[in-house]
């Protein structure tokens, strides 16, 4: 085994603590090593498995946005369907929004609109949807964003609006 791989499965052990801080920072220790020793594939299980606590599973989403290779199609696929799984934690779901932004998959795009236009779905997941389509930076998010301002939203997601990009900028 690699000093590398080795590394890799200490990382993957802290991840699978299941406790916040242990958690998070095995997942920021997998995005420190060479892509070839990580593979997301076990993050994507780890991400979608409702057995794993819920620490583990936000590591396994947080690392799944940030890595910098691999297959951004799959990981894509395992974020949308946190995202649109409503059973799962709005702390869960708001990661995989901000995930997906980072992997700037656009074709999250409909799914990302969908939930922020939705008033039912927690504050949360919308605050992270508004950042996931600003990070999209395509005509259609730009489109959400704009059609998303035109509701007169206050409070927090004005303010999450605004941080984007000042041209958001929604009085609140």
């Amino acid at each position: 085994m690699t000093q590398a791989n080795e590394t890799a499965v200490l990382q993957l052990l802290e991840l699978m603590s299941g406790e916040p801080v242990r958690a998070m920072e095995g997942a920021k220790g997998l995005l420190a090593l060479p892509s070839h020793a990580v593979n997301a594939s076990i993050l994507v299980k780890v991400a979608l498995d409702a057995g794993y606590r819920p620490w583990s599973r936000i590591g396994a989403v947080y690392a799944l946005g940030l890595l910098p290779a691999g297959d951004g199609m799959s990981r894509a696929s395992a974020l949308r369907s946190v995202l649109q799984n409503v059973g799962e934690s709005a702390r869960l779901r708001g990661h995989a929004a901000e995930a997906l932004g980072n992997l700037r998959d656009s074709r999250s795009t409909a799914l990302l609109r969908e939930k922020l236009m939705d008033t039912t779905e927690p504050l949360s997941v919308r605050r992270w949807c508004i950042y996931a389509l600003a990070e999209l930076d395509t005509r259609e998010a730009k489109e959400a964003l704009r059609d998303f301002a035109g509701t007169g939203v206050r409070g927090v997601l004005a303010e999450e609006m605004h941080a984007v990009s000042p041209e958001w900028a929604i009085a609140s």
